[in-house]
């Protein structure tokens, strides 16, 4: 199954609830936004892999393992590589393990929504995001409210406007920002990231 995490405007959340999700579920983690790394406090080694690795008409080097982190690296991934990406999906649902994707505010390449898979969408309060969600089209299988304190619109609001039911609601908590800049996110998850748990269950 996999489970791909996105948003309508960056700056939701998006990298750290994938992360969360990731972690607890031991799944492999896709990052096509690029932040992985450096949230999780980690450095892509010589045997890690890329996505444009998984994308190639040869597979990739290395053999994803639980818990495994595909990078983005330093390629152009492009949305419209058909084939690069139908490949990259044929592979990936070929795992006998869970695959959480880090899709950022991106257009979800259309290959990926093409295997077994589930999307959750990462929301703030926000009018700027609502408005851009529901400009744009986009669908899911679920909304993950990140929810801040002073904002006019609740999570009532969001789950309204995105017409999909809510699956986590993570209250603010400034040891998220600190976890994140500190590149802990890794080895010190904020106990406010624990309600993402049950959806490392929906992704096995």
């Amino acid at each position: 199954m996999l489970t791909i995490i996105t948003s309508p405007k960056g700056g939701s959340g998006v990298s750290v609830c994938a992360a969360a999700i990731a972690g607890a579920a031991n799944a492999v983690l896709v990052d096509l936004d690029g932040d992985q790394p450096a949230l999780l406090g980690t450095s892509p080694d010589a045997t890690s892999t890329t996505v444009a690795q998984w994308m190639a008409p040869t597979p990739p080097p290395k053999v994803a393992e639980p818990g495994t982190l595909i990078t983005r690296g330093d390629s152009n991934l492009d949305p419209g590589d058909a084939d690069g990406w139908t490949r990259c999906a044929r592979r990936l649902d070929a795992l006998a393990m869970p695959v959480v994707v880090d899709a950022g505010c991106s257009t979800v390449p259309t290959a990926l929504t093409g295997i077994p898979h589930q999307i959750f969408a990462v929301l703030r309060p926000c009018y700027l995001a609502l408005h851009r969600w529901y400009r744009q089209g986009h669908h899911c299988t679920g909304v993950i409210v990140v929810d801040e304190p002073g904002r006019a619109l609740g999570v009532d609001d969001v789950v309204r406007c995105v017409g999909a039911p809510l699956v986590a609601h993570v209250r603010w908590d400034p040891a998220i920002a600190r976890a994140v800049d500190a590149g802990l996110l890794g080895v010190r998850r904020p106990a406010a990231l624990a309600v993402l748990d049950a959806l490392a269950t929906r992704a096995l």
